[in-house]
């Protein structure tokens, strides 16, 4: 899978990656969001056809994929930023100096 930066339209492409499903649907979601995401809608989209629907504590599990997807992007120039800490925040996918 290559990864095209949502704001260049394409100048910036991550290296080909091969993601776990949860991490795929996480960055896509994110990178798709163009004014952000909110956690809420993030777990909609994430576990939404899931049957089970979901972990118990999926917020959890989305905050750790997040900062697994950083660990993998930040090398390429990108980072998944949250607005603010706590309640309401809005996860952005955003290009950093590296």
């Amino acid at each position: 899978m290559k990864v095209r930066c949502p704001k260049c339209r394409g100048s910036g492409v991550l290296s080909e990656v091969t993601l776990p499903t949860v991490h795929y649907k996480v960055l896509i979601a994110i990178r798709e969001a163009k004014n952000g995401i909110g956690m809420p809608a993030l777990i909609s989209y994430v576990y939404g056809d899931d049957e089970s629907g979901g972990p118990l504590h999926a917020r959890n599990a989305i905050i750790a994929t997040i900062r697994s997807l950083n660990q993998r992007i930040e090398d390429e120039g990108f980072q998944i930023k949250a607005t603010k800490r706590g309640r309401g925040a809005l996860f952005r996918w955003v290009r950093i100096n590296v």
